[in-house]
């Protein structure tokens, strides 16, 4: 291998970049991104398009459901889709989702949604281990 790929098809990919990284025959920060990478595709994230406190405005969300946790840990209380009427068009209409969480979140931060159905558990990917290679890729000098 010329260096760190990519992409990353199977958990054997990540056991071997993993070593390869451990043993000094690859950049342990390219791998560590790389693995980053990986795990952030559990999640669908929308940006906050509007905040008012602890209610916030996204684009059409509909994977996010009253009592979904977000990726930073804070909890949806409500849920409301709305269409939206475009001020500039007489014939286009967009949807948006309206959250009441936990905490507030401002315009321009991302809201996270883990999803079951996702990329590592369609493909067997094993997400402990990928997080204790990230743990001693991130702690080796």
């Amino acid at each position: 291998m010329r260096g760190v790929p990519s992409t990353i098809q199977t958990h054997d990919d990540v056991r071997n970049l993993f070593t390869m990284a451990r043993d000094g025959g690859l950049d342990k920060e390219e791998v560590v991104i790389l693995f980053r990478t990986l795990l952030a595709r559990q999640y669908r994230s929308v940006p906050v398009i509007d905040s008012d406190g602890v209610k916030v405005t996204t684009f059409y969300f509909p994977e996010c459901q009253k009592g979904s946790v977000t990726a930073c840990g804070l909890t949806v209380k409500s849920v409301t889709h709305v269409e939206e009427e475009d001020p500039q068009s007489e014939n286009v209409s967009y949807a948006l989702s309206q959250f009441t969480l936990s905490k507030a979140l401002e315009p321009g931060q991302m809201l996270s949604i883990y999803m079951e159905d996702n990329f590592l558990n369609r493909n067997d990917f094993n997400i402990e281990e990928i997080n204790e290679y990230l743990e001693v890729l991130t702690n080796v000098e």
